[in-house]
């Protein structure tokens, strides 16, 4: 396929690129997407990797555990100055599934 304009490329905080996650923003669904779709999908997909990051893990080693931790930080968390509500929540779990499922 290879990349183009407007695929997204997810970098770790480490500057690295993740080869699974570069083939998931060139796939057919991804694709498929509109480019607002896409772009926010890749917005949402970028912050949870954030948050694992910061945990140690792996978006593909990620547990449920992992995503009720983010949804409370998300939604929930006095300490997030940047709290999200439920229809921003439900657009952002969209975003994970569909990567999830891909993968």
């Amino acid at each position: 396929m290879g990349v183009r304009s407007g695929d997204p490329v997810f970098l770790s905080p480490d500057c690295r690129v993740d080869p699974i996650l570069g083939l998931y923003g060139q796939s057919t669904r991804f694709r498929a997407y509109t480019s607002e779709t896409r772009r926010n999908y890749s917005t949402d997909i970028s912050l949870l990797l954030t948050f694992l990051w910061g945990r140690g893990r792996e978006w593909t080693s990620a547990s449920a555990r992992d995503l009720e931790d983010y949804e409370h930080w998300r939604r929930f968390a006095e300490a997030n100055p940047d709290r999200i509500g439920g229809a921003k929540w439900d657009r952002e779990l969209a975003a994970f599934a569909s990567l999830y499922r891909w993968a």
